[in-house]
């Protein structure tokens, strides 16, 4: 018998090889995240063979579809298609009904992304962000002898760099009292005090006692880390502050980091972010690893979401593989 469940503790781990590597831990360890995560499962005489994963996320208001994968044996008789149904409509009744995933544009599984979420009602996909990535000895030490690393602008007379965690009391409240103001773009706003930014490399800038830029940095792994918001005030964007910014928070890190094999930094840019994008297609592209490009769509859920039944036999058409 062919069955779609909702997975649960005593169920969750056997479903884990039907995700990505990066989300297995919230089945693996399902009882640590299952307030904030939902999985959908398909079986077939009792094995798993499709899983669609989402994830609860209340700071942003908003549920992240992770992944929809049915194994290739199985593909083309619309299991997929089921499986996010079904998500969607468990999910309907949540405190956070608008639908968020994205998905990189250069995966062979991207075309089967975009037919199942158009066959299910999404939005159309839009180009969001680029994730861009340095990666190791090698690739990291020809960066640090990229020209505008070696030979970085001077910061303007008056200005100056300082470390992030060194922020004062004031400072802090100004820029609070400014992002409410003036509503940074999402991804570029400082967000102080929520997480823990890497001590090592995460920097800002003052002109005349204003902060007027900052680029923080996250530790993920020993030797890794991700470069999470590089900001610049619109006065000085021409002034080459914010890439002597990004070139004084590599050297930094690589100061410490060197010495590790595996040492590199990741980060992602706004495709709204201009500037920063053409500074990437053109003067940081001859250095990274990997650079991405991702799309992301959306769903609001409305009362037509609550129809899907427990238990579903499958004979139709679809083929659908990961994020």
């Amino acid at each position: 018998m062919d069955l779609i469940t909702i997975i649960n503790a005593h169920t969750a781990r056997s479903y884990a090889p039907l995700t990505y590597p990066h989300f297995r831990p919230l089945l693996e360890e399902f009882e640590q995240f299952q307030d904030s995560t939902l999985a959908v499962g398909y079986a077939v005489a009792g094995r798993p063979i499709g899983l669609a994963l989402a994830q609860q996320c209340a700071d942003c208001e908003a549920t992240h579809v992770r992944s929809v994968f049915v194994q290739a044996a199985y593909r083309g008789k619309g299991i997929g298609t089921a499986l996010l149904t079904r998500l969607e409509s468990e999910l309907a009744s949540s405190p956070y009904t608008r639908l968020h995933v994205e998905y990189p544009c250069d995966r062979p599984e991207t075309a089967h992304w975009e037919q199942l979420l158009a066959r299910c009602g999404w939005q159309s996909p839009q180009a969001t962000y680029l994730r861009c990535a340095v990666i190791g000895k090698q690739a990291v030490a020809a960066l640090l002898a990229a020209p505008w690393i070696q030979h970085a602008p001077p910061l303007p007379d008056g200005a100056e760099l300082f470390f992030w965690h060194e922020l004062s009391a004031d400072e802090q409240r100004r820029l609070e009292e400014r992002q409410v103001a003036e509503h940074y773009e999402d991804g570029l706003e400082p967000i102080i005090g929520e997480r823990p930014y890497e001590p090592l490399n995460s920097l800002g800038v003052r002109y005349h006692g204003e902060v007027i830029g900052w680029m923080l940095t996250v530790r993920t792994a020993p030797g890794r880390v991700l470069y999470d918001r590089l900001f610049m005030d619109a006065r000085f964007r021409h002034t080459g502050c914010g890439a002597t910014l990004l070139a004084e928070s590599i050297k930094r890190q690589y100061a410490q980091d060197g010495q590790r094999p595996d040492v590199g930094g990741v980060w992602r840019t706004l495709m709204a972010n201009r500037p920063m994008v053409v500074f990437i297609k053109h003067r940081l592209k001859p250095y990274l690893t990997s650079l991405v490009e991702f799309n992301t769509s959306y769903k609001e859920l409305g009362p037509s979401a609550l129809q899907t039944p427990v238990a579903t036999t499958v004979a139709d058409r679809s083929s659908d593989g990961r994020e």
